[in-house]
């Protein structure tokens, strides 16, 4: 697909992926519901944003954080469009024994890419450079082989990217494009993997309760990295590609913010 069709089509998939979001709202929780992010209304020059590679800046529609990589001839494999999120004033930050939360409604249109196991899409991430370099974070939430999950592990400063040793993944639940979906994610960060641990409720159902990541190799790398002194929390999409042609069609993710904090 030629860039001029993908801007052609913008209007019809971004309305089909904002009716997603208007999808109706999940079950109340037990407790009074986060009021929503007022992140949201500032203005673009206000939002701390990473974007490469031809992604589109992060808009914000409704409410919804909106980011895109455009429909591009012959993309790199790898496309960014991301800001750092922030509670209020302050940028939501998180250190040894921090407690991050993380709360989002959220709706994608990756296309077949989405579904193979080559490709993988980050949504949100928690990341920070260690020991002054910038690494694999070590939580994060993905789109991959159609499901939505968790995983980290990558960076931990003792990982063999030949053995793969230290990484760790997690699947939550499948997911198809135009479905809406509130995520709920709590993390205790800690380089101590016996104190690490990452909670995950998915439209209101519990999926992990206080999970101690672990590799399929048996390493435990904890939920913050030795030498990691801080993580931001982040969302958009961050896409790449390993053996895989990188899709030369449009690619869009929605989130709207319902509670994102760090204490």
């Amino acid at each position: 697909m030629g860039a001029r069709t993908g801007r052609l089509a913008t209007a019809t998939v971004f309305t089909a992926v904002l009716a997603g979001c208007a999808a109706p709202a999940p079950p109340p929780d037990p407790e009074p519901r986060p009021p929503l992010s007022l992140e949201c209304t500032k203005t673009q020059d206000e939002v701390e944003t990473v974007t490469e590679n031809g992604a589109s800046q992060p808009i914000c529609v409704r409410g919804a954080w909106v980011f895109i990589a455009p429909a591009l001839e012959n993309p790199q494999r790898m496309r960014r469009s991301e800001i750092f999120l922030r509670n209020g004033s302050e940028p939501v930050t998180g250190r040894e024994g921090s407690v991050i939360v993380h709360d989002v409604e959220l709706s994608v249109r990756l296309g077949e890419s989405g579904a193979s196991d080559d490709a993988w899409h980050v949504l949100w991430q928690l990341h920070g450079p260690t020991d002054g370099q910038w690494r694999p974070p070590p939580v994060a939430l993905h789109v991959r082989n159609g499901r939505l999950g968790l995983s980290g592990g990558a960076g931990h400063p003792n990982h063999s990217w030949k053995q793969a040793n230290h990484e760790w993944s997690k699947p939550l639940i499948p997911i198809s494009d135009g479905e809406t979906h509130r995520v709920r994610i709590v993390v205790v960060l800690s380089s101590d993997p016996r104190k690490g641990s990452v909670s995950a409720s998915v439209d209101g159902r519990s999926v992990l309760e206080q999970w101690r990541p672990r590799s399929p190799d048996g390493y435990t790398p904890g939920t913050l990295y030795p030498g990691q002194h801080q993580v931001s929390s982040r969302i958009g999409l961050y896409r790449g590609s390993q053996s895989e042609t990188p899709p030369e069609y449009e690619q869009i993710v929605v989130q709207r913010v319902l509670e994102a904090t760090g204490h």
